[in-house]
């Protein structure tokens, strides 16, 4: 019972992050906008990932996507 609640809550959490995302960028439709925020949100983990670990954001500039 308890993990269906958490289940739950991370969809609605999800689905605001989403939705202020959409309404922020002026994004109309679902399909793009969905991309689009799953590769920005791909993007900020990979820029924490390489900052935490002390490395250096310009040799890994390659791997993020320049997209839209």
């Amino acid at each position: 019972m308890n993990g269906m609640k958490v289940y739950i809550y991370m969809i609605i959490i999800t689905a605001l992050l989403f939705l202020v995302y959409k309404i922020r960028n002026n994004l109309d439709g679902f399909k793009i906008a969905l991309l689009q925020f799953t590769l920005d949100l791909n993007d900020s983990f990979l820029r924490s990932i390489v900052l935490l670990s002390g490395g250096n954001l310009h040799a890994v500039d390659h791997l993020i996507s320049r997209h839209f």
